[in-house]
């Protein structure tokens, strides 16, 4: 069948009626794990926008531990200890593949290591994910709401200042005002979509 182009080999054992770039990398992750499995972590929490950081893989939570390559795509699978890990609290179904929330992913992120930094940890249900915690579990995350712009010091404090005089001057600049948009780290932090503070100012240059 694979000779005569009817079916498609992706590994031992493992074939497919459809070519590989036409599969849902998901589905293809799940299936070559050969076991009860979810995507979580990273990619859940890359999709919902609560780390901005580049993926270069697809994250699973299993019972293996295994970094994996399939079908052009790359794959990380993280071993949980089974009585967390069939504990579906907070894991739906999308057709054939079992994904986490975002409110599970956090959880799970944080099993893994309790001082995990997520960008944008002002839009993280905190309820939901103790609720979650309590439920698998984990230990219960304390967390601070309301961390934007943190200033540890005075002298951060006057850093803040500045940036804002600089930006005021900008904005209040009528050719400056049309040549540059700002953006980057302190303007994610300034809409309140990063917890930490950021220490420089970026631009991007659109005029003529």
């Amino acid at each position: 069948y694979v000779r005569a182009g009817l079916l498609f080999r992706l590994q031992n054992g493992l074939y497919s009626v459809k070519p590989p770039h036409e599969l849902d990398p998901l589905l293809v992750g799940s299936k070559a794990i050969h076991g009860f499995c979810y995507v979580s972590t990273e990619t859940i929490l890359s999709r919902a926008g609560l780390i901005q950081q580049h993926l270069s893989r697809i994250t699973f939570v299993s019972a293996v531990s295994r970094n994996f390559t399939l079908a052009g795509h790359a794959f990380r699978s993280r071993r949980m200890a089974d009585k967390y890990l069939f504990n579906e609290t907070g894991v739906a179904c999308e057709g054939s593949v079992r994904i986490a929330t975002p409110s599970r992913a956090v959880a799970d992120m944080l099993y893994y290591n309790p001082r995990y930094h997520f960008d944008a940890s002002a839009h993280i249900d905190w309820d939901e994910v103790n609720r979650i915690q309590t439920i698998v579990g984990y230990s219960v995350t304390k967390h601070k709401k309301d961390m934007t712009l943190i200033l540890p010091s005075k002298k951060d404090a006057v850093h803040k200042a500045w940036m804002f005089r600089v930006l005021r001057a900008v904005a209040d600049d009528a050719h400056l005002a049309k040549e540059l948009v700002f953006k980057g780290g302190t303007c994610a932090a300034m809409r309140g979509l990063l917890d930490r503070f950021s220490v420089d100012l970026d631009f991007d240059y659109v005029g003529s």
